[in-house]
């Protein structure tokens, strides 16, 4: 043999050796994710108790909020009603009383008197009161809350599935 040919046996021989040390190594399998892990699921279902809670409280606070604005719509519709008939009583006062007060004091004079520049004042006395209205309060009260906005879920992750399907 040469010397050529010794190193080649010689590097055959020691890659054949190395190769015996790998074959002999134990093989790791690869891991394949088939469903999530018990970690991911306890997490998973720590979550949903927190929201069954959260939703027990958001239901609870609806319902007093909801209680809260009966009770405050029907302090602001019985004050709206009140305040309405003295805006009523106003009006009716200003043309029944005041102008008509005017319009009968007028009547008393003379024709010339109520061409005259004082009978002309009289006349847009009496029509300031007649024109003169206050406006009723009218105000759109909000409803309720809806309590259904706030349905949960039986359970809100039954449609994710836990392990893959093939």
């Amino acid at each position: 043999m040469n010397g050529n040919a010794l190193t080649v046996g010689l590097t055959l021989n020691a890659l054949v050796l190395q190769l015996d040390q790998f074959t002999t190594l134990p093989l790791r399998k690869a891991t394949i994710l088939k469903r999530l892990s018990k970690a991911v699921q306890a997490e998973r279902d720590a979550i949903y108790v927190e929201l069954q809670s959260t939703y027990s409280n958001l239901e609870d606070a609806v319902t007093k909020y909801n209680e809260a604005v009966k009770a405050a719509r029907e302090a602001l519709e019985l004050a709206i009603n009140d305040h309405n008939e003295q805006v009523d009583a106003a009006n009716g006062w200003a043309n029944a009383s005041a102008a008509a007060e005017i319009r009968d004091y007028m009547g008393e004079r003379s024709e010339k008197w109520q061409e005259s520049d004082r009978g002309q004042a009289y006349e847009e006395w009496a029509s300031s009161y007649e024109q003169w209205t206050l406006d009723r309060i009218e105000i759109e009260i909000p409803e309720a809350l809806d309590e259904s906005v706030v349905d949960m879920p039986e359970n809100p992750f039954e449609d994710l599935q836990e392990e893959i399907e093939f």
